[in-house]
């Protein structure tokens, strides 16, 4: 049986290739992985996966509705007053109730870090990581690799357009671009 070539039939190449992101910091120690400036099908699927028993942000929505319906404002307007600098007067005494919200919402953003960050590190680092081990990594790691997951979810490819103009400086200059970039 003959082997089938692996790859598509390019016309023209992309124009980006992947280059290696680092994340984390000294005191986490630092990591290298792929940014492709896209996420697969593979990571969206396991994000979706994860998080598809979450029901943190219903609880939150629903527990906003309640809210809007009992002051009379849209749940919008609720959202949009938590995150301003101070409550207004129809939110003022609903101390027990924005403490529930927030603690819905923070839930559901610890669990969504978590689950991306594992997502990155199964399809990009070791095909055998144990999801149960990413809860157990340093917050700076939990942070580079849930900024990464999100950059690649809105497929942002300033470090792979800053890492190509690099290498062209590089290579115009004799020597070779590495395209390493660094991750906060």
């Amino acid at each position: 049986m003959a082997s089938k070539k692996k790859g598509l039939p390019f016309v023209v190449q992309p124009r980006l290739r992947p280059i290696v992101e680092r994340v984390g910091t000294e005191e986490s120690g630092v990591i290298e992985i792929e940014r492709k400036g896209y996420l697969t099908v593979a990571e969206k699927a396991i994000v979706q996966g994860g998080m598809s028993g979450a029901d943190s942000m219903n609880k939150a929505m629903l527990k906003v509705q309640a809210l809007a319906a009992e002051v009379g404002v849209k749940p919008s307007q609720i959202f949009e007053d938590m995150g301003s600098g101070e409550l207004p007067e129809y939110l003022q005494g609903r101390d027990l109730d924005l403490v529930e919200i927030m603690a819905h919402m923070k839930d559901h953003d610890d669990r969504m870090r978590v689950v991306a960050s594992t997502a990155l590190l199964i399809t990009r680092v070791d095909p055998d990581w144990d999801p149960a081990d990413t809860s157990d990594l340093h917050p700076d790691i939990q942070d580079g690799l849930f900024n990464l997951y999100s950059d690649e979810e809105k497929k942002s490819i300033e470090a792979l357009e800053a890492a190509l103009e690099e290498g062209s400086k590089a290579q115009g200059d004799g020597g070779e671009g590495k395209g390493k970039a660094k991750t906060k």
